[in-house]
């Protein structure tokens, strides 16, 4: 028995055929528009997953080189200044300098000195209460409001603020004032101290006479307690704190070795201003190697930079690769499935195009 093919089931053959090669055009002419391989899950599930875990990589990435610019924001602004702090220090040697031998010693050029002297002492203080924005840098976590008043009296902390610059690594993004301004060494930031509000200052005076190493043997808890200015430098038990002559310190109080100068300029003391000399050079070594940290600091932000930025740049390749149709073949294919449509039309339009007059013949 044979199969007799009606002319419903060639309109219905005709249609289907239609109907898919139309489909499979405007899924070719979707590609084309988008340019894009996975425009739905459906597309390709595993890739899709794939795509959705590089974005959310990408996005840690951007968030992460945003961290670090900040970060270098900060530390540039206190390299900045720390720069300024150096270079009145070294102006302020230079007055000493000239004022120490009572050759050119008057009236008139010691008062002058001093007057100058004091512009060094305010613009000490404006460093220390300099500003990124709202938030005053060198006042550890007390950053909304002056680290120092006008008498150089420190009201901060030695809080630290880290920021996670790559994936499970963190940075110091702040350098507090008790660091450069009074050589107080990184002890407080290691041990997390930070003083709380309504908590003693370090006063201008503090700090500024440390003794030779001999004598600094107390214990690690005391030093971070004078370090957050809970504390007072004082003399172990059973012993008297000796009094250090200025080549025996370690480290002295920044604003207050500029007072030395300035105290020995007014009085007119020989032996005071040459004392200064010595306090001056501490000081600056202190700015000096604070300025380092921060270069430190700076430089590996540079770095994770950078490889945040190729991480980024490597992710978006893989992501295109994914993701991404071949524009070749996506037109390639747009034109074959536009003639296959013609084709289509063409072959169905001359089976449906019989009337009854053809049959009557």
């Amino acid at each position: 028995m044979s199969n007799r093919v009606t002319d419903r089931m060639m309109y219905n053959k005709g249609a289907s055929s239609v109907a898919h090669s139309r489909k499979k055009l405007a899924d070719a002419q979707e590609l084309a528009s988008s340019g894009l391989r996975i425009n739905k899950p459906s597309d390709d599930p595993v890739g899709e997953m794939k795509v959705l875990g590089l974005r959310a990589d990408l996005s840690r990435n951007q968030q992460l080189q945003k961290n670090v610019t900040s970060a270098k924001t900060v530390l540039s602004v206190t390299e900045s200044n720390l720069g300024d702090l150096g270079d009145i220090l070294v102006r302020a040697k230079e007055l000493a300098i000239s004022m120490s031998n009572g050759v050119n010693q008057s009236p008139e050029t010691l008062a002058s000195a001093r007057q100058e002297v004091e512009q060094v002492l305010l613009r000490a203080v404006q460093i220390g209460n300099a500003r990124v924005g709202n938030r005053y840098i060198f006042g550890g976590h007390q950053t909304d409001r002056p680290p120092f008043d006008q008498h150089g009296n420190y009201y901060g902390d030695a809080g630290v603020n880290d920021v996670e610059v790559s994936p499970g690594q963190k940075i110091t993004m702040n350098l507090p004032g008790s660091i450069p301004f009074f050589g107080v060494s990184e002890i407080a930031e290691q041990e997390g101290v930070t003083r709380a509000a309504g908590m003693p200052s370090i006063a201008a005076d503090d700090l500024s006479l440390r003794g030779p190493a001999s004598v600094q043997h107390k214990n690690s808890e005391d030093q971070a307690k004078r370090a957050a200015g809970e504390a007072p430098i004082e003399a172990p038990e059973g012993e008297e704190l000796p009094s250090a002559s200025p080549k025996d310190l370690q480290s002295v109080g920044v604003i207050q070795a500029i007072k030395g100068l300035e105290e020995g300029l007014k009085t007119g003391q020989i032996d005071r201003i040459n004392d200064s000399l010595d306090t001056l050079d501490i000081a600056f070594n202190q700015v000096v190697t604070a300025r380092a940290t921060v270069g430190a600091r700076m430089k590996s932000l540079d770095d994770t930079q950078s490889s945040l930025e190729s991480d980024e740049v490597a992710n978006i390749g893989v992501t295109s690769e994914t993701r991404d149709a071949d524009t070749l073949k996506v037109y390639s294919d747009l034109a074959k499935e536009e003639n296959a449509l013609n084709a289509t039309l063409e072959i169905s339009n001359r089976l449906v195009s019989k009337s009854l007059l053809d049959f009557l013949k």
